[in-house]
């Protein structure tokens, strides 16, 4: 059994050194609980959350920006064919590419695999790899397993955390001319 008391805690956000009762880094203020497992919690979306943040100065030329509500800096997703969203856990499971646990992600209802991000056929496909809390695609439900194709700006809700994806419109995956959905039954 591990003494938290005694075992300093590291922020994965900054690398500060934290006393291990903390609940949060003293230097940077990103939460320290690293609880392996997603809770279930009530379908509440603050509403001020679903504002979109400015539209970024220009789109990503050259991968696919994902600007997490409230964050002024897009995280850059780049020459990758999938990208899981999810955050990382202390039981040794599968690497997740993009760890959301520096955004309170796991008090927000962010599973370990909660989606993917796939690029194929000229397309960012979105994809609820069943998550506990679910996945939103401009506020409407996906159900699991089932691709749906992103739009430049549109909003994903992962749970209760929220993010926004941008990326080059002209000859990119996801631009008008490609603008079908894997799934019918879409906005």
């Amino acid at each position: 059994m591990v003494d938290n008391q005694s075992t300093p805690q590291v922020c994965r956000r900054c690398q500060h050194k934290n006393p291990g009762e903390a609940l949060k880094c003293a230097w940077c203020g990103a939460p320290l609980n690293t609880a392996s497992t997603t809770i279930q919690i009530p379908d509440l979306v603050r509403r001020d959350a679903l504002s979109q943040p400015r539209q970024p100065t220009g789109p990503a030329s050259d991968g696919l920006a994902m600007y997490i509500a409230g964050e002024v800096q897009p995280m850059m997703v780049r020459g990758k064919d999938e990208v899981i969203l999810g955050r990382t856990s202390s039981d040794g499971g599968p690497s997740v590419v993009i760890d959301l646990t520096p955004y309170n992600a796991g008090m927000l209802g962010v599973s370990r695999r909660h989606a993917r991000i796939i690029v194929a056929d000229e397309a960012y496909l979105l994809e609820d790899l069943g998550s506990t809390n679910g996945t939103w695609l401009n506020e409407k439900h996906l159900p699991a397993r089932t691709q749906f194709v992103l739009r430049n700006g549109d909003q994903i809700r992962l749970g209760q955390l929220i993010l926004f994806v941008y990326f080059a419109a002209k000859g990119r995956p996801g631009s008008a001319e490609n603008d079908q959905t894997a799934q019918t039954g879409r906005g």
